[in-house]
């Protein structure tokens, strides 16, 4: 994260920066709408789906279930 920081300074980076604190907000409001409809104790899969209904509905670009490589 701090390269990333050093190589985005300025007018340019701080754009960058409300753009994703402007993406998370969006994202994180979305997670608590379908929390506050399905309240706790549902199956994981069941909020996934809820969740990429409710970022369609804001226009915001997802995919579901990424592969992401991991060493253990």
């Amino acid at each position: 994260m701090q390269k990333f920081m050093d190589n985005h300074r300025g007018t340019e980076a701080n754009f960058e920066w409300s753009s994703i604190n402007e993406l998370t907000d969006r994202i994180i409001g979305a997670a608590i709408e379908v929390h506050k409809a399905l309240g706790p104790g549902l199956l994981e899969s069941a909020y996934e789906s809820c969740l990429g209904h409710e970022l369609s509905l804001l226009n915001i670009c997802f995919e579901r279930q990424v592969p992401l490589p991991i060493r253990y």
